[in-house]
């Protein structure tokens, strides 16, 4: 939950899945919901709804992480995947980078060649 002391923003209510990775604060996942409600048209009733949506959705996310976590790759289809990424967040024009460099992992705990463990060694690459 994210909330303004003035009321200049609108309460936030967030669910998803997400991993500290980093003793710095680095934090990768996604997320589930992202439900905003203004101050104006803040009531019990509009949070509560907000925060039943997030609940379900929690639900969810945790059916496909452990589907992700399930899904074992092979270098190839890492490789492939970091290579989709590459083309979806840069242009080719103003970076050079190889898939391999975004696959490259230092955490004892994500060295297991999963679909949840390339996606977010990939993110954390992206994000940097």
């Amino acid at each position: 939950m994210k909330n303004s002391h003035d009321g200049a923003s609108s309460l936030q209510l967030l669910s998803g899945v997400y991993e500290r990775i980093c003793a710095n604060g680095l934090v990768v996942g996604s997320n589930a919901a992202d439900i905003r409600i203004r101050h104006l048209s803040l009531s019990e009733d509009k949070i509560i709804e907000g925060l039943r949506t997030c609940m379900e959705s929690l639900s969810k996310a945790f059916q496909v992480t452990e589907k992700m976590k399930n899904i074992s790759m092979d270098k190839e289809g890492q490789l492939t995947f970091a290579q989709k990424v590459i083309d979806m967040a840069w242009d080719g024009s103003q970076y050079s980078i190889l898939p391999g460099q975004l696959l490259w992992n230092h955490r004892r705990d994500q060295q297991a060649p999963t679909l949840w463990n390339t996606f977010n060694t990939v993110q954390e690459h992206v994000i940097r």
